[in-house]
């Protein structure tokens, strides 16, 4: 008979997730929830200093390779279990719509930074070509702005990275020289007057392969 736990509702394995101590005294909890349930009944004073050393260990950069090895033991061990507690979670159809508005909104949080960052606070197209007026509502329509390769060659580096990676990697890259924010009438402009869509052959960083 499959024995489920009686918080999450994960199957419970003897001797996997499901400790013996806990089998005898006919607990139905997994692991995972047991340390959060002794977790919650823990004095203030003691979370503490809990999370005070761990925050130790995590800060020291000779433990890095030691949490990166122990995380992929601990999701090689569990993995059926996490996957089975995946495809129950995500066959709900609110579950499923809570996870792509969370992601839409991380996506929108991340490229406002960075369309902060090249086209000013709140951020507005270049206008190379003077097609926008002072109150044109297109001129800072987030909608209607994206990034744009000043030299072109940015379909060498989608490819390479993906549409939403650019935005991640020119973050981590302390926001490199080279883009600007434009509307997409801008950018079609810019496409066919710089003849753009002829230099599919070179790498995004305007050099020859």
């Amino acid at each position: 008979m499959t024995v489920h736990c009686s918080k999450c509702g994960m199957v419970l394995y003897p001797d996997k997730n499901w400790a013996q101590a806990n089998r005898l005294k006919r607990d139905y909890i997994c692991r995972d929830c047991r340390r959060k349930r002794r977790w919650e009944h823990r004095s203030a004073e003691a979370k503490v200093k809990s999370l005070a050393k761990l925050e130790s260990w995590r800060d020291n950069p000779n433990n890095l390779e030691k949490r990166r090895k122990g995380a992929r033991k601990r999701y090689w061990k569990k993995r059926d279990d996490l996957l089975v507690k995946s495809r129950m979670y995500y066959s709900d159809p609110i579950n499923k719509q809570r996870h792509i508005e969370r992601n839409r909104a991380r996506r929108q949080k991340i490229k406002i930074e960075v369309l902060s960052h090249y086209g000013g606070m709140p951020p507005k197209c270049a206008n190379p070509f003077g097609l926008h007026l002072t109150k044109d509502p297109f001129l800072n329509d987030i909608r209607s702005l994206s990034l744009d390769h000043i030299n072109g060659n940015g379909n060498q580096q989608r490819k390479q990275l993906g549409a939403d990676s650019i935005y991640v990697w020119l973050i981590k890259n302390n926001f490199p020289e080279g883009y600007q924010v434009l509307c997409m009438n801008c950018q079609w402009i810019k496409r066919v007057k710089n003849n753009e869509f002829g230099n599919l052959h070179q790498t995004f960083d305007g050099k020859q392969p």
